[in-house]
């Protein structure tokens, strides 16, 4: 479930999880995931602070570079990715979403999505 060089400082998954992955080379302070999900994602190379998915998610991807600071989804979510070189410093989605794409090279400090969005 856990495969990396450094550390792990929190892993919590409580539900039925299909697939929950961390792959990293440092560290990851807490991912917690509460609910059946089919897929949660996490492969960076540098750490993520703080990734929480309640609720049915099938896929929750984040795979980055650098760092993650915050990542919630609360909700069924389709697809909610985050994929980026630098750091995300909150994204937020509660609610059906089809669709949440993240994909830069630099930075995100705010992305809330509180609704159904087919894109």
């Amino acid at each position: 479930m856990a495969e990396q060089e450094d550390s792990v400082v929190s892993l919590i998954d409580e539900g039925k999880s299909s697939s929950l992955v961390v792959d990293q080379e440092d560290s990851v302070s807490l991912i917690v995931d509460e609910e059946e999900s089919g897929s949660l994602v996490v492969d960076q190379e540098d750490s993520a602070s703080l990734i929480v998915d309640g609720g049915k998610n099938d896929s929750l991807v984040v795979d980055q570079e650098d760092s993650v600071s915050l990542i919630v989804d609360q909700g069924k979510s389709c697809s909610l990715v985050v994929d980026k070189k630098d750091s995300v410093s909150l994204i937020v989605n509660k609610g059906k979403n089809d669709s949440l794409v993240v994909d830069q090279e630099d930075s995100v400090s705010l992305i809330v999505d509180q609704g159904k969005s087919c894109s």
